[in-house]
């Protein structure tokens, strides 16, 4: 594993304090200096918060145009409110085919502006979705809990929007194990082989007991004003193979499962506004003699952070706050890691890159009880009001 390279500019040298360049300092006068208790004991926060402003697309141009609703018109709304024992179905089906065994759900979408509104609770039911065109899933207070497998399982490899309703709160969660369907994958709680765009003002709560509580294998989106609340015993919050943006909104991830990642990306990561708190509590494992430990982002690619709030906090042997094979850049927003863990199968660091760490606006803190706070190539700053720098400890201020 490659040593952390400092490399800091004269004028970022002079500002250091010669107590904070040394590793073994007493850091007990810095903490109270410079964090608050809050800061310091991160938790989930269910607070509102005001995102930034929102750009929408409007030429057919943009490679990011058929991510928001509002260029589609979903004009075929097709109700389905789900019981214990039932479904129910109502509306325009002249473009899809609907079949059901009690409340698990099956959509076949045969044609364009597809919109299903979901409602009603079932301790017993699911949705499936196949087809070639891209949709919507409204829901409407809905609560689908299934005990064999997903909730929402998309095998639409296009586009699915979902749409919390303004006011709601939905929950979708799965049992403790899943019957796989050949030729099917059920990755997580909510699932697609497509793209997944989420918008609304509305409450999600996904509970994942068996794998992941999202996961696509394409992108995943968040835009502001949604509120996600992810929890899973055993796999990852959210898992994506080619990207997850998280435009705003409030964002809670905990995962408990031993090597488990709050957030796992195979490539981009991007947070632009709202709060992303994410918890990990799993200690390391060791697959196919390679070590994997617990984070609360792991991405194979880089991690952009230009604005918002990002809070993560891993407390098991040889977590990580952030793992990412690529860059770490920050241009704006506030970026909060602490790790509590132990050093026994891997180290528990704060922020790990294989590249550099570029850091040029907003403000950066980062605390690792036993190990690094920072490990990778850091790029000078320029512009800074405040550098504390040791082995345990990294703040950034502009």
């Amino acid at each position: 594993m490659k040593k952390a390279l400092f490399i800091i500019a004269i004028a970022a040298l002079a500002a250091i304090t010669p107590s904070c360049v040394n590793d073994d300092t007493d850091f007990s006068k810095v903490i109270a200096d410079n964090d608050s208790v809050t800061i310091r004991t991160i938790s989930i926060d269910d607070s509102p918060t005001i995102d930034s402003a929102e750009v929408i697309p409007t030429s057919e141009s943009d490679i990011y145009y058929d991510d928001y609703i509002e260029n589609q018109s979903l004009e075929r709304v097709v109700n389905i409110t789900l019981s214990d024992a039932d479904a129910s179905v109502s509306g325009d089906q002249s473009r899809c085919a609907i079949t059901h065994e009690g409340a698990h759900v099956k959509v076949y979408i045969t044609g364009k502006k597809v919109l299903l509104k979901m409602s009603g609770a079932t301790a017993n039911g699911s949705i499936t979705v196949y087809g070639d065109n891209k949709f919507g899933i409204m829901l409407c207070g809905a609560q689908i809990h299934n005990p064999h497998g997903a909730a929402i399982n998309c095998q639409n490899k296009k586009r699915m929007y979902v749409v919390l309703q303004d006011g709601s709160v939905n929950k979708l969660s799965d049992g403790s194990s899943y019957q796989d369907i050949e030729g099917e994958a059920q990755k997580g709680t909510l699932f697609s082989e497509g793209k997944i765009i989420i918008s609304g003002k509305g409450l999600l709560q996904v509970e994942g007991n068996a794998r992941n509580g999202i996961a696509t294998d394409d992108y995943l989106r968040i835009r502001p004003g949604v509120h996600t609340s992810i929890t899973t015993s055993v796999g990852h919050g959210i898992k994506a193979n080619d990207g997850v943006m998280i435009d705003g909104g409030v964002h809670n991830i905990v995962t408990r499962g031993n090597g488990a990642r709050g957030i796992r990306c195979e490539s981009l990561v991007t947070v632009k506004s709202g709060r992303t708190t994410v918890i990990t509590s799993g200690a390391s494992i060791i697959e196919d003699a390679d070590t994997t430990s617990a984070a609360c982002i792991k991405a194979d690619g880089t991690l952009v952070v230009s604005g918002g709030a990002l809070r993560l906090k891993s407390t098991g042997e040889g977590g990580k706050g952030i793992n990412v094979a690529g860059n770490y850049t920050q241009t704006g927003g506030s970026v909060t890691v602490v790790t509590l863990g132990d050093n026994v199968l891997s180290s528990a660091k704060g922020v790990k890159t294989d590249n550099e760490l570029h850091i040029s606006g907003g403000t950066f803190y980062s605390y690792s009880v036993k190990s690094y706070a920072v490990d990778a190539i850091i790029v000078p700053y320029k512009g800074y009001k405040k550098l504390l720098k040791a082995k345990r400890y990294y703040i950034v201020e502009f």
